[in-house]
């Protein structure tokens, strides 16, 4: 039996169409080694990031070329604590990430170079995997989502979906809309569930802004760019959804300040399908470790190959998906138009809440 298969009988097999014989039945290795891994993935047709026994997910993926590598028990998801397992950032549903930190223990014979750790992953990924492992350093001691103090994501979108479609447009969202979610703020409303008296709806945003329009796929889009400290569920999707509706005058500045307060007031989300993860930053970490090895845990000496992976794989793939779909367009007249933002009493909420969700083709 593996060493977790305390936690259940029967462990269930991952939600992956894979020969499970090609999969350590008896993993007898010390948990020797802790890495810290960066890598990318397109989370089209994926239920998020974080693993799920009845659904496709990131970490289906994952826990398959670990475990075939025997770099980790096959039942490790039963008890992530046991591999210390630290995802950087958490994706919703169909979310990209151009730069998560992964950050675990494994077995390794003695003399494994840290490169070979990470063609082993790569080479063991089962068929058609949305994942690319550029890198993998030894790090002891390292939790890549308690440690992390910035995060920067980036939601690609096509010129069509603004009002007008001019460089002055943009110009008056980066410089009259987008400077009031700057700073900290209670972000109750950009999220689910989450009381406006909670300490955890606080937020700090550092950097919020759009990009000058350039091609892809023969046609115009901009890229968003969100930077801050750390993100709840929905909050950016539906920071960028407010700020369109200001920019179409379905909301005044006035009442976009009031979604700050203790006021609850009904937002709309943007589909996850443009949105990435781009960066997760280590400053705290980085300063106090210095030239220490292990301490390149930001991996910037990777960055081309991430950014070759962006215009490679990523934007390709976004732009693919949004021509087909029509994703953009349909958003902007069935949902943004249709479910402007509006005020919630306590009474109206949880109903207008499930009719929204229900319209929402995109929920």
């Amino acid at each position: 039996m593996g060493i977790f298969s305390s936690a259940a009988k029967e462990p269930p097999v991952p939600y992956l169409e894979t020969d499970d014989d090609d999969v350590d039945e008896e993993f007898q290795g010390p948990l020797n080694k802790a890495i810290v891994m960066l890598y990318s993935y397109v989370g089209t047709g994926c239920h998020g990031l974080q693993y799920n026994i009845n659904q496709l997910t990131i970490e289906t993926f994952l826990f398959r070329a670990l475990g075939k590598a025997k770099l980790i028990p096959k039942d490790a998801y039963l008890n992530l604590n046991k591999i210390r397992w630290h995802e950087a950032s958490r994706t919703d549903v169909g979310v990209h990430a151009a730069t998560q930190t992964l950050s675990f223990r494994v077995h390794l014979a003695d003399g494994i170079k840290a490169f070979e750790v990470c063609k082993m992953i790569q080479e063991n990924m089962p068929p058609a995997s949305p994942i690319t492992v550029h890198a993998v350093i030894f790090s002891q001691n390292f939790n890549a989502q308690r440690f992390a103090d910035g995060r920067r994501y980036q939601y690609l979108m096509p010129l069509h979906t603004f009002k007008e479609q001019t460089k002055e447009h943009l110009q008056f969202i980066n410089e009259t809309i987008l400077p009031h979610f700057v700073g900290t703020k209670n972000y109750h409303n950009y999220t689910k569930r989450i009381s406006a008296k909670s300490e955890s709806a606080i937020r700090t945003i550092w950097k919020f802004e759009i990009s000058e329009p350039f091609k892809l796929n023969r046609e115009q889009y901009v890229c968003w760019t969100i930077h801050g400290q750390s993100f709840m569920l929905n909050q950016i999707r539906k920071m960028i959804a407010t700020a369109l509706c200001v920019s179409y005058g379905l909301l005044s500045i006035d009442n976009l300040d009031k979604t700050f307060t203790e006021e609850r007031w009904a937002l709309s989300k943007l589909p996850g399908d443009g949105l990435f993860l781009d960066k997760v930053e280590y400053t705290a970490w980085k300063k106090k470790n210095g030239n220490k090895p292990g301490n390149d845990v930001e991996f910037e000496t990777f960055r081309p190959s991430v950014e070759k992976w962006k215009n490679d794989v990523l934007y390709p793939s976004i732009t693919s998906h949004v021509a087909k779909t029509d994703l953009f367009r349909i958003w902007v007249n069935t949902v943004m138009k249709e479910f402007p933002p509006v005020p919630q009493d306590d009474n109206r909420a949880e109903s207008e809440g499930k009719r929204r969700r229900k319209k929402n083709q995109n929920e």
